[in-house]
C-alpha cells in the first residue's frame, strides 16, 4: 500500500514540478539574508569544522631601496576562521484520513507550510551568524567594583577568545583580551560563563589587575566590531524612544567601510537589511525625505526600495526583533533585568525598557555559505534502490527531492505511512549547512576583527 500511494499519488506531482514548486515558492521570499551569503560547496573529506585562511595586506612600500641594497623580504602575514557545518531538518506527518477529507490538497498545503519553515530558518541561521559577528566585543557591566577583579558581563561573545598569530584561541594569563571598562584599559585573562550551555551568554571575566568601574559601564574589545548609535550612545542604555533611525548613520556605516576597504556587493551598492519600523521612522527623516521625493515608492525588481548614494536599502522583517519567530528562547540577564539572545548575542531591551532595532549595512564577502549537496552525497553513500528521474528520486519506497538553485541543495524527503494503520505519510526537509563569517583583523583602517558589515542600533516603543 505504501509504496502504491507513493507512485501512483505523489510521483505523478513530482513529475509535474508541483510538489518542488510549492515548497520553492514558499521558500524563496524569506531568504534575504541568505541571498547575502555566497552559496560554496562543502568539499568531502573535511570532517565537521573547516578552518579558512584569509592574508592580511602588506605594508605600503614608501621609502626608496638604498643604492647597491637588495630589498628586504616581508612575509605575509595570515588570520584564519573556523565554520562547523551541521545538518538541519523540519517535519510534519499528513494522516491520510485528514487529506482525504480536506477541500483544498493537504500535501501541497504542508509543503508550502514546510517551505516557509525552511527559508525562515536558513535565512535566521544566516542572520544569527553574521550579527553574532558584528556584535562581538560589545557589552555592559552588570555589577560594580571599587576596585576588582570580578567583571560581570551581558555576554562573552567577543571576549572569551583573543587572536594569537592570526588564530583565534581561549584567553588566559598567557592570551591576554585587551579590553577597556568605561574609560580605563584592562587586560582579561578568563572566562566564566553563568551557564556553559550558552558560553557566549551572560558570565564573569577575569581581569589581570583590579581596577573601578561603576554598574552598567561600557564594556568593549580593542578588536571589537564597530557599531553606529544615534548620538554617538556608548552603549544601548542611552538610547530612548526618540533615538530613531536617520539617514546620516547609514551613509556613515557606508563611510566605514569604504574606508576599510571593503567592496560593495556585485550590484555597486552595500546592502541595508532593515526592519520595516526603521524604514517607516526614516520617512520622517528630512534627508532621507528629500532624496526621495518625486521616485516611485514602488519595490525594485530584486525587492529593495532603492538607492541613495551607495546604499541600496532592503525592508527586511527577520532583522532581530523580540518574538518567537524571530528572536525565540532568549536568556535573562541577572539584575538588569533584561533578555539577551542566544543566537546573536544581543540584548533585546536596553535596562529602561527600549526596543533596540538593530539594522545591518552589508559589504562583499561579509558572509558565506558552505552547504552539502545531501542527494548526492548521502543517498549515493547509501545506494539508490529504484526510480531516478530529472528533479526527484525514489530511495528505497521513499520519494526524495532537491530544491533550488540558489538555496544550496535543500533535500525534501516524502516517507510513505509506517504506522500501525498505515495512514500517516511524513514530509521532512534536511539542510546541511555552515555558515563562515570572513575576518578581516589585518586588512583595512580600523582595529576590529570583523569589517565587512556595520550594525546601526536605534531605539523603538516596545512592539505588541
Amino acid at each position: 500500500m505504501a509504496d502504491g500511494f507513493i507512485s501512483d499519488e505523489l510521483v505523478p506531482l513530482a513529475q509535474k514540478n508541483f510538489l518542488q514548486r510549492k515548497f520553492y515558492e514558499a521558500l524563496i521570499p524569506t531568504v534575504q539574508f541568505l541571498a547575502a551569503a555566497e552559496l560554496e560547496e562543502y568539499g568531502r573529506g573535511n570532517g565537521g569544522t573547516v578552518i579558512s585562511t584569509v592574508p592580511g595586506r602588506k605594508t605600503p612600500v614608501l621609502d626608496p631601496v638604498a643604492p647597491k641594497t637588495d630589498p628586504t623580504s616581508v612575509p605575509t602575514q595570515y588570520e584564519w576562521f573556523r565554520t562547523t557545518v551541521r545538518q538541519y531538518t523540519g517535519t510534519d506527518d499528513v494522516p491520510m484520513n485528514e487529506a482525504y477529507g480536506t477541500i483544498a490538497d493537504l500535501y501541497l498545503q504542508k509543503m508550502s507550510e514546510l517551505g516557509i519553515q525552511c527559508g525562515t530558518s536558513l535565512n535566521l541561521m544566516v542572520r544569527n551568524s553574521l550579527y553574532a559577528a558584528y556584535m562581538a566585543g560589545n557589552a555592559v557591566a552588570i555589577n560594580s567594583a571599587a576596585p576588582g577583579t570580578s567583571l560581570q558581563v551581558t555576554t562573552g561573545n567577543g571576549f572569551r577568545e583573543t587572536v594569537v598569530n592570526g588564530d583565534p584561541v581561549a584567553i588566559s594569563s598567557t592570551n591576554k583580551k585587551a579590553i577597556v571598562v568605561g574609560v580605563v584599559s584592562a587586560n582579561a585573562i578568563a572566562w566564566t560563563p553563568d551557564d556553559a550551555d550558552y558560553p557566549d551568554g551572560p558570565g564573569v571575566l577575569t581581569l589581570e589587575a583590579a581596577i573601578t568601574w561603576a554598574a552598567n559601564a561600557r564594556v568593549v574589545a580593542v578588536d571589537r566590531s564597530v557599531i553606529l548609535r544615534p548620538n554617538n550612545a556608548s552603549t544601548i542604555d542611552a538610547l530612548s524612544t526618540s533615538d530613531s533611525a536617520k539617514l546620516a548613520l547609514f551613509r556613515r556605516a557606508a563611510a566605514q567601510l569604504a574606508n576599510d576597504g571593503v567592496m560593495p556587493m556585485a550590484d555597486g551598492y552595500y546592502h541595508v537589511h532593515c526592519s520595516p519600523f526603521v524604514l517607516q521612522e526614516l520617512g520622517s527623516d528630512n534627508e532621507y525625505q528629500r532624496l526621495f521625493q518625486g521616485r516611485p515608492e514602488a519595490y525594485m525588481p530584486d525587492g529593495s526600495i532603492g538607492t541613495i548614494g551607495k546604499l541600496k536599502f532592503f525592508e527586511n522583517n527577520q532583522t532581530p526583533q523580540p518574538g518567537n519567530l524571530n528572536s525565540p528562547n532568549p536568556l535573562s540577564v541577572p539584575t538588569r533585568g533584561t533578555q539577551l539572545s542566544p543566537h546573536y548575542f544581543a540584548e533585546l531591551y536596553n535596562r529602561t525598557g527600549v526596543q533596540i532595532e538593530r539594522s545591518i549595512v552589508v559589504g562583499r564577502d561579509a558572509v558565506s555559505q558552505l552547504y552539502v549537496p545531501e542527494l548526492a552525497a548521502f543517498v549515493s553513500n547509501a545506494g539508490v534502490i529504484g526510480k531516478q528521474q530529472a528533479g526527484f528520486q525514489m530511495v528505497g519506497n521513499q520519494l526524495q527531492m532537491v530544491m533550488g538553485p540558489g538555496t544550496g541543495q535543500v533535500r525534501v524527503i516524502i516517507r510513505p505511512p509506517i504506522d500501525k494503520l498505515g495512514q500517516v505519510v511524513t514530509i521532512t526537509w534536511s539542510a546541511t549547512r555552515g555558515f563562515p563569517v570572513r575576518a578581516n583583523l589585518l586588512s583595512g583602517q580600523s582595529n576590529g576583527r570583523f569589517k565587512k558589515a556595520m550594525i546601526v542600533e536605534t531605539g523603538h516603543e516596545p512592539i505588541g
